[in-house]
């Protein structure tokens, strides 16, 4: 069966090695409140609406930087706390040189060392691919939130293969240098 793959730049994210499926663990969020981005920045609505979103986001970590003239970027679902930052940093610059954290978000109970370290939406995908899939399949990622997800594949092999250069191929990258790592294989 000739192999299909699919990819997305949205999903946010990343993973390393193989591990069972994803458990969302439980979050804090610290630092401004969507009380204070509203009492802060009242003639900025749609970075209300996006702080909002920020907030009711799953319980990997995620940041939030405001930067001038009511510019921001925001992350979730990242695995570490330094790859949240270093995103949602880069998102605000993309419009604004001056932008700071005023938020983030942090699991509550550290995961365990091989646990997948996935957003929602990463976990949903891989459920849907291990459910409805059958042949060789795999889900990669890298620390920027690109990804990319392939299936029926000959072997898991090929599908994690397919699914590295789909992601490589979503984050600009011909020569796989973005650092895209399979997520989860399996045939």
């Amino acid at each position: 069966m000739i192999g299909v793959a699919l990819f997305a730049g949205s999903l946010i994210g990343f993973a390393a090695g193989d591990a069972p499926a994803p458990v969302v663990p439980e979050a804090t969020l610290s630092g401004m409140s969507q009380e204070d981005v509203a009492a802060d920045y009242p003639e900025y609505p749609g970075l209300q609406n996006a702080f909002a979103d920020f907030a009711a986001t799953p319980g990997w970590h995620g940041a939030f930087a405001i930067g001038d003239n009511g510019y921001y970027g925001w992350t979730t679902g990242y695995g570490t706390a330094e790859a949240a930052w270093e995103g949602a940093l880069a998102r605000c610059r993309c419009w604004t040189e001056h932008c700071q954290i005023v938020a983030e978000i942090t699991p509550d109970t550290p995961l365990p060392g091989k646990a997948p370290q996935m957003s929602r939406t990463q976990a949903w995908i891989l459920a849907q691919i291990i459910r409805e899939y059958s042949g060789g399949r795999a889900v990669a990622g890298d620390a920027q939130g690109s990804w990319g997800s392939s299936w029926s594949h000959a072997s898991k092999a090929d599908a994690e293969a397919a699914a590295i250069a789909r992601c490589a191929a979503r984050a600009g990258d011909e020569q796989g240098e973005t650092g895209c790592k399979v997520l989860w294989s399996g045939s």
